[in-house]
């Protein structure tokens, strides 16, 4: 307990200021949006990962999954820049979980697995683009 009142002023202020999980998140994100917009992927990845991880669990049902979802269809985009594609595939197989119908994150995986060698799932991928979207198609290299 505080019990001064220079102390009591201070906390009461740290309270104030103390941003809610969205709040922080959401600033992440912007701040990863800069970086991307930049083409500094690596930066951009590390602030969308504090995104989610400021984030934590969140209920399906919550307006924060859609924050959620961009965070990770975005850090995706990032590890594909970066060739770290086992965040890649990941990432975009939890965006692809929501909207299994996101053209751009199926290619993303698509491409994460036929570098990860997995050659089935880049293909059952790129069926199912083409299914969707047959012009994205022709622009991956499955």
């Amino acid at each position: 307990m505080v019990r001064r009142p220079g102390l009591k002023q201070l906390a009461a202020e740290l309270e104030r200021s103390a941003a809610t999980p969205s709040e922080e998140a959401e600033k992440c994100a912007a701040r990863g949006e800069e970086f991307f917009s930049q083409r500094q992927f690596d930066l951009a990845q590390e602030c969308f990962t504090k995104a989610l991880e400021a984030l934590g669990d969140v209920d399906s049902d919550s307006a924060l999954r859609e924050v959620q979802l961009r965070s990770l269809r975005r850090r995706a985009a990032c590890a594909q820049q970066l060739q770290d594609w086992g965040t890649c595939r990941r990432d975009a197989t939890a965006v692809l979980e929501a909207h299994p119908g996101d053209a751009q994150v199926l290619l993303q995986r698509a491409a994460a697995n036929e570098a990860l060698e997995k050659f089935s799932a880049a293909l059952e991928d790129a069926r199912r683009l083409l299914a969707i979207d047959p012009r994205k198609i022709g622009r991956a290299h499955v």
